[in-house]
């Protein structure tokens, strides 16, 4: 049985995540994946199914990298709810600075959803468990508006969405938008 080679399959990530931001997704073939990584075709097709699985799960782990560290540091803001409002969607456009090419690569993935297979859109549209107990708190302690946790996320998202549409913007203009939010929110 043949073993996956870790650094073909890094070097597969990293020419999806390049050229997505060189040249945009829908532009993207398995042929210049495979040129831009250094591999054969063949070599693409003995760890992906077929191009809808490769940008499924590079789709996958690129969002899980954008979200890895936040239930961290929500946790040092226990009990503080409203800084954990901030916190999230501070952290949201600090993860996208900081991965730009993975923030890109999921923005693009967001617009283009019949490039995903169905298990990458199930992960998309799965609420976070750690989202979900954090609305519930929320609600519960009437921190904010009643409003569903869907709008809620979507309220979330807008400084990372500003971000994604002008990587220009500046932190008082995220500072600005957080705050009228967290303003918009209060009940």
């Amino acid at each position: 049985m043949r073993t996956k080679d870790e650094s073909k399959i890094q070097a597969i990530t990293d020419a999806v995540l390049d050229l997505c931001q060189q040249n945009g997704i829908t532009n993207l073939t398995t042929a210049s994946v495979a040129k831009a990584a250094g591999v054969s075709p063949r070599t693409l097709y003995l760890n992906y199914q077929d191009k809808t699985d490769m940008l499924s799960r590079i789709y996958e782990q690129a969002k899980a990298k954008l979200h890895a560290g936040l239930r961290t540091q929500s946790a040092k803001l226990q009990g503080d709810h409203k800084a954990q409002i901030d916190l999230l969607m501070r952290f949201s456009v600090e993860q996208s600075r900081r991965f730009p090419r993975e923030a890109n690569f999921v923005s693009a993935m967001w617009a283009n959803p019949e490039m995903l297979d169905a298990h990458a859109i199930a992960f998309t549209q799965r609420p976070d468990q750690e989202f979900l107990d954090f609305y519930r708190l929320l609600d519960e302690d009437s921190i904010i508006r009643q409003i569903p946790p869907t709008v809620l996320a979507a309220m979330l998202a807008v400084p990372m969405t500003l971000w994604h549409q002008n990587h220009d913007v500046t932190d008082a203009e995220i500072d600005s938008a957080i705050a009228l939010i967290v303003k918009a929110l209060q009940p």
